[in-house]
């Protein structure tokens, strides 16, 4: 039960703005109100692609919002997207997983089951 109770945890959070860093710094009030569901990462690969010199037209990201955010919760996350401190996890991230060499196929199975 522990996998089905991830998996609907994962549902519940996706539904929420995503430019907060941390749960705990997300208000009350928007953890009472759902937004759209987004995923997140559809989100971010459809709408903040590079210029080819690797930089981002923040302006043109910001006018081709998608219907279903809010103005200011768009902002509010570009912002979060374009946020140094977050682009340098980013790039660490994308270092540590490079460097990975094993491959799990597992899924959410138990290997004790």
């Amino acid at each position: 039960h522990a996998a089905h109770w991830a998996n609907y945890l994962g549902e519940l959070v996706r539904e929420f703005p995503l430019h907060y860093p941390s749960w705990r710094q997300m208000p009350t009030e928007r953890k009472a109100g759902v937004v759209a569901n987004v995923e997140k990462a559809a989100l971010k690969q459809r709408y903040w692609v590079p210029e080819e010199d690797g930089s981002y037209d923040l302006e043109g990201i910001r006018r081709a919002s998608p219907s279903h955010i809010s103005e200011a919760d768009w902002d509010a996350q570009l912002a979060f997207w374009n946020d140094l401190k977050n682009l340098a996890r980013a790039a660490q991230n994308k270092q540590n997983r490079a460097k990975s060499k094993v491959v799990c196929r597992q899924g959410s199975r138990s290997i004790a089951a």
